[in-house]
């Protein structure tokens, strides 16, 4: 007798999922035991010199603003701040694009100042296993967990990359598709806007990226179509907005000459195996989603 492709799936899901909980019970591999740490009394220029100092991979902007610099795109998303191996806080790429929004400066501000103080943590002797990591990563919706001694005294930084890269569940994502788990509510503005006005839509929705987008050219040509299809033309996230923040950008620019372009698009049918490989290849923490006729439907982060 045939067994139903839906029973074997689950059973195949089972088996995966089972070997990947034996591997979980291991803090050290899933832990950056040298993540970025500087004093309360760095200053905020030298801060984002060090975090850009730890992005791997680049890429060119084709501008003029840049004076042709090579962005980097890669890690080191926040720095840890310490005074005698005693935490004291967090400033992540968020943290940044909130005092841009509010047209703070950065020059002579140091991170103490400006840091989360209120920290989630995980002390080392309460850690269980990968997933009940994870669950706790997300119920308190961050992306960075330090990981403390009992004293207090920090031991390292769990992220939601190093989670992504140590479960090695490919097999599995092949049964799941974007439709699934995507955010189809996406936040979105047309080119002309200021990059200024991105970093408010940032902070107010609570977003790490916003897609550039402009009218379908089929509902260009059908005027009378209500609630017109969108084209993903773009994007710029929080790590661009600490990029440009560094290369002394003008945040008063129109996003559509700064924008990440062209765009590595999914659809919604498309496995979470092929999104995983696409993150991975071209070092992004984020994929928009779009129909056959490009018409934009959703987005996929890395933190789903």
């Amino acid at each position: 007798m045939k067994i139903p492709a839906s029973i074997e799936n689950n059973f195949l899901q089972e088996q995966l999922y089972n070997q990947s909980f034996a591997d979980s019970t291991s803090l050290e591999r899933i832990i950056d035991l040298n993540p970025l740490v500087v004093n309360p009394s760095t200053l905020l220029p030298e801060v984002l010199h060090l975090m850009s100092q730890r992005w791997g991979s680049s890429c060119q902007i084709s501008n003029s603003q840049t004076n042709g610099k090579i962005l980097s795109s890669s890690s080191a998303s926040c720095v840890l701040v310490v005074d005698k191996n005693q935490l004291q806080g967090i400033f992540t790429e968020r943290d940044l694009v909130r005092l841009i929004s509010n047209g703070e400066k950065i020059e002579g501000v140091t991170v103490g100042q400006v840091m989360t103080k209120k920290v989630i943590t995980l002390k080392r002797s309460k850690f269980e296993d990968i997933f009940t990591t994870i669950k706790l990563m997300h119920r308190h919706q961050i992306r960075h967990l330090p990981v403390v001694e009992e004293n207090d005294s920090l031991l390292g930084l769990i992220t939601i990359i190093k989670l992504r890269q140590t479960l090695q569940i490919s097999d599995f994502l092949r049964f799941r598709q974007v439709n699934e788990i995507m955010n189809s509510e996406v936040i979105h503005a047309p080119p002309r806007v200021s990059i200024h006005h991105i970093t408010q839509l940032m902070i107010q929705h609570k977003v790490s990226c916003v897609v550039i987008v402009e009218e379908s050219s089929h509902s260009q040509r059908n005027k009378t179509t209500t609630n017109s299809p969108l084209s993903p033309i773009g994007i710029v996230t929080e790590r661009d907005i600490v990029q440009f923040q560094k290369l002394g950008i003008s945040f008063a620019i129109p996003a559509q000459t700064i924008m990440s372009t062209p765009l590595i698009l999914v659809n919604p049918s498309d496995s979470l195996f092929k999104v995983n490989q696409l993150m991975r290849s071209h070092h992004v923490r984020r994929l928009v989603v779009a129909g056959f006729e490009g018409e934009l439907q959703g987005i996929i982060t890395q933190s789903q």
